[in-house]
C-alpha cells in the first residue's frame, strides 16, 4: 500500500465514516435506522405474526385460538 492509498482510506474512515466496506455498512446502517426510529425489526413476517396475535388479544379480545376457546 503506498501513502496514497493509506491517507485515503484513513480519510475515508475518519472524516466521512464510509466504511471500506459500503455494502455490509448499509446493511447495518438500515437495521440500526429500522431498530431505533422506525421501530421495525429487521424479522417483519414473524413480528407480523406476533403484533397480531397482541392486537388480537388486547384490543379486538379474540382468541389466538378460536377452536379451542369454543370447546
Amino acid at each position: 500500500m503506498n501513502l496514497h492509498e493509506h491517507l485515503f482510506k484513513r480519510y475515508r474512515a475518519i472524516y466521512k465514516k464510509i466504511s471500506s466496506n459500503l455494502q455490509k455498512d448499509i446493511e447495518q446502517s438500515t437495521k440500526r435506522y429500522r431498530a431505533i426510529y422506525k421501530k421495525i425489526p429487521s424479522n417483519l413476517q414473524k413480528d407480523t405474526e406476533q403484533s397480531t396475535k397482541r392486537y388480537r388479544a388486547i384490543h379486538k379480545k379474540i382468541p389466538s385460538n378460536p377452536q379451542k376457546d369454543i370447546e
